[in-house]
């Protein structure tokens, strides 16, 4: 695995890919397994209806004993996912959480996104939103990093992730990440 400068903590990143959410999870799974390596806490959000596969996580080595995934009701859509990290985000136990809002519609106000920046800030976390690329505008000014995931294929059944900046608040450049990780046949 190739590894540069990591995403940072404590500030909201937003994760698109024109794949879908399939390459900014992949990332994500990366940090939350990372958070586990380190000895801390980590979180999948996501509605009732998202595409979580554990199975897959657990092949990328994290620890599915040790990671909480939280469903919400798919007719609270974000704000209910926002509400779950916001609890989670609270307790400072937690140093990543993973929100899938891909499949979700955007809410009006961005009160709920202050809410979690600050928490992700005062309790040093990352913080991930998995979204789709055709959400061409992102989630709000309290998003730090608005990251475009790309998944290429180097070699059968072996796949590279980087990530490009869409937006960039943080002051400094940008994280330049690259991942190479392997998955099952029939992945494109």
């Amino acid at each position: 695995m190739e590894r540069t400068r990591e995403l940072p903590r404590g500030r909201l990143i937003e994760l698109v890919s024109e794949l879908g959410p399939s390459s900014g999870s992949s990332l994500a799974a990366f940090t939350l397994r990372e958070a586990q390596q380190e000895g801390g806490l980590a979180a999948w959000i996501e509605s009732e209806e998202g595409a979580l596969f554990p199975p897959d996580l657990a092949r990328s080595g994290i620890d599915l004993d040790s990671l909480l995934i939280v469903r919400t009701p798919t007719s609270g859509g974000v704000i209910a996912i926002a509400k779950a990290a916001e609890i989670l985000l609270r307790t400072g136990a937690f140093s990543a959480l993973t929100l899938d809002f891909a499949s979700l519609k955007r809410p009006r106000g961005e009160a709920f996104l202050a809410r979690l920046a600050a928490l992700a800030r005062e309790h040093h976390a990352h913080v991930l939103i998995l979204r789709s690329a055709y959400d061409e505008f992102s989630l709000g000014t309290s998003i730090a990093l608005r990251l475009d995931a790309r998944r290429s294929r180097i070699a059968r059944g072996r796949f590279r992730v980087e990530l490009h900046s869409l937006k960039n608040k943080l002051g400094e450049p940008p994280p330049r990440l690259v991942r190479s990780f392997s998955a099952p046949e029939g992945i494109r």
